[in-house]
């Protein structure tokens, strides 16, 4: 009886063992699947992001832009000139300057959408 009570005791050991073993296998498989799903659908939006961004740069392209300025019979042409302001190394601006600077002037604020479709084309043309 003592005897027949340690092979008992062994076979459920090992029984345990092997439970744990196999079940460490089926959530290794199970986590395999999920690792081959999540890198499916980041892929794809991996994918779907590239075609989107594509789409985008080919909507800010300056020949697009033309394209929509003459649809919309706007009379634009690029800038002639260009202003550069030098400023002296070392000079300290007063706050008045400094909000004068940052607050956008009333054309810039009546530009709206048009005004970046137009910065936008500016920007692109020059190289």
């Amino acid at each position: 009886m003592k005897g027949s009570m340690k092979v008992l005791i062994r076979i459920a050991i090992l029984a345990a063992l092997v439970l744990v073993y196999v079940h460490e296998h089926v959530m290794l498989l199970n986590l395999s699947y999920v690792m081959n799903r999540e890198t499916l659908a980041l892929n794809e939006k991996t994918e779907t992001f590239r075609r989107l961004k594509f789409q985008v740069d080919q909507l800010k392209a300056p020949r697009l832009l033309e394209t929509k300025m003459k649809e919309l019979s706007l009379d634009l042409i690029p800038p002639t000139e260009i202003k550069v302001v030098c400023m002296r190394a070392g000079r300290q601006i007063s706050e008045a300057e400094a909000q004068a600077i940052a607050m956008p002037t009333l054309a810039d604020r009546l530009n709206g959408f048009l005004g970046r479709w137009i910065s936008v084309a500016q920007a692109k043309t020059e190289h």
